[in-house]
């Protein structure tokens, strides 16, 4: 038992239609229901790519000065699709080997944080291939 905790990470799995049934359902009670817990979806993939987003970083020069400036980062994910639902699933920045190693159409097994729903679309954040 102790093995396949360690090795599960003591992730939930999920099918990809219930979870976005029960995010279009009551999208709150989603959310709160999965808070905090590691979720497993597999499937097959769908597409994968990169998709940039914009922060501000700020660089301190001494005690009294400092610069801002909008730096794009861009995060690998992959997608997964089944019957009309969609999981995104968002990767570390320096993961980009990790999902340039699947290819469309293969099945895999992926964990990650709920972000959020939208529509038949789920966001995972923190993901990883199992």
């Amino acid at each position: 038992m102790v093995l396949v905790l360690w090795l599960t990470g003591c992730a939930t799995p999920v099918g990809l239609e219930a979870l976005v049934s029960e995010g279009r359902a009551d999208e709150l009670t989603a959310m709160e229901k999965y808070e905090g817990e590691r979720l497993v979806v597999s499937g097959v993939v769908s597409s994968r790519g990169l998709k940039g987003f914009n922060r501000r970083e700020t660089e301190f020069d001494g005690f009294y000065s400092a610069e801002s400036r909008d730096v794009t980062v861009r995060f690998p994910y992959v997608e997964l699709e089944d019957n009309g639902s969609m999981l995104r699933c968002y990767f570390g920045e320096d993961d980009r080997s990790t999902v340039a190693s699947v290819s469309v159409g293969e099945a895999v097994t992926l964990a990650g944080d709920l972000r959020s729903f939208s529509g038949s679309r789920v966001l995972f954040d923190n993901c990883s291939i199992q």
